[in-house]
């Protein structure tokens, strides 16, 4: 049957839930429906399962400020948020950034990656400006994207060998070092409202690319431009002409 457990980090029981079939098929429904992600698909359905909780379960822990939870609820989405294995130096990362950061890539101003990051597999499903900018709540305080004015923004695909310094952003109530102003969840997951689940990690300090990444512009309607690509032996993105 569907008799799960809920246990908390130490794998204590701490209380049991049945899902019917009809639930853990809807988990999975719901979870192909708004959530093409590699987390939501592989790993999240399974999980939830695991634990006994409903995809709308799930969602309002992830949604409910860290700071109301209770200590169970926190081991629990902290479990399920390091279900997650962390990125090595073969896991393709992706790196959002303002149009007008594009031109320090290109001129060899900026060379490194630091901030927030994702797995380029947990972010393939968002296509357009929109999708990005809801999906990972770039409406912080002071942002420099406008989703109203910007016509662009852009992405950089790369690996990294300095994997040490990707960190999950958990805030102090978390257990973590992680600061910052709603809609910062300190969790692990964006504040996404859209349907999207998306794991985020934070840089501890910036971390130099490897050969090939790529530096992309994405237009209002998800057109891709390849803008430059990162060669290793000058050190920096040389654009596409």
């Amino acid at each position: 049957g569907n008799k799960l457990l809920f246990k908390n980090a130490d794998g204590i029981e701490i209380g049991s839930k049945t899902l019917s079939d009809a639930e853990v098929k809807k988990i999975g429904d719901a979870l192909d429906e708004t959530t093409k992600s590699s987390f939501a698909n592989k790993n999240l359905g399974e999980v939830l399962k695991q634990q006994g909780l409903t995809l709308e379960e799930f969602n309002k822990l992830r949604l409910t400020d860290v700071s109301q939870l209770t200590n169970d609820e926190k081991a629990l989405l902290k479990m399920i948020r390091e279900s997650i294995p962390m990125p090595d130096s073969n896991t393709l990362m992706q790196k959002v950034i303002p149009a007008s950061d594009v031109q320090k890539y290109l001129d060899g101003t900026y060379t490194q990656i630091g901030g927030f990051v994702t797995r380029a597999e947990d972010v393939t499903q968002l296509k357009t400006y929109d999708d990005i900018y809801n999906s990972l709540r770039l409406d912080y305080p002071d942002t420099a994207y406008d989703i109203v004015s910007d016509d662009t923004l852009a992405v950089i695909r790369y690996n990294t060998n300095e994997t040490s310094k990707i960190q999950i952003p958990y805030s102090s109530e978390m257990g973590g070092v992680t600061t910052g102003a709603d809609p910062f969840t300190g969790n692990g997951f964006t504040k996404a409202t859209n349907g999207q689940i998306i794991p985020e990690y934070k840089m501890s300090d910036f971390a130099r690319i490897e050969d090939g990444a790529q530096l992309i512009e994405i237009g209002k309607d998800g057109k891709e431009t390849l803008k430059a690509i990162y060669d290793v032996d000058f050190g920096r993105f040389v654009p596409i002409e």
